[in-house]
């Protein structure tokens, strides 16, 4: 049950963020090159912006109000959601990763990527009523 808190101008650069295991950015902090594992989780919230994270193995990031996720990678069962107020750009979503977009969320250019459009499944992004995804793209390699 560690946590690591971000803000009020702060940085974490390179961290895992493992099985029960949170980080939360806000108020001006910033996240960059971050991992979520399975069982961790990462909370991005008014003020905060996470850069070049990839979230993997049953890992979640929830992006609310006031937050931003750049450049996000979510694959093998990983989650990122999208609350009213936050936004994502530049998310890539595959092997089984979803990205979730409800009321007054915002994803902006998400790629769904096959990594191997024979033996692996594809991204899922799913938008609620009030959600806004632009941009959306799927590319197939294989």
């Amino acid at each position: 049950w560690g946590e690591l808190h971000i803000s009020s101008g702060g940085t974490a650069n390179s961290n895992t963020v493992n099985a029960s295991g949170r980080m939360y950015i806000s108020s001006d902090g910033t996240a960059n090159s971050n991992t979520v594992n399975s069982g961790g989780s990462m909370y991005i919230s008014s003020g905060g912006t996470a850069n070049s994270t990839t979230v993997n193995f049953s890992g979640s990031m929830t992006i609310s109000s006031g937050g931003v996720a750049n450049s996000t990678m979510v694959i093998w069962n990983g989650n990122m959601t999208v609350s009213s107020g936050g936004v994502a750009n530049s998310t890539t979503v595959n092997k089984d990763g979803s990205l979730l977009i409800y009321s007054g969320g915002v994803a902006n250019s998400t790629t769904l990527d096959y990594a191997d459009g024979y033996t692996s499944t594809g991204g899922h992004v799913t938008v609620f009523s009030g959600g806004v995804a632009n941009g959306t793209a799927r590319k197939t390699v294989g």
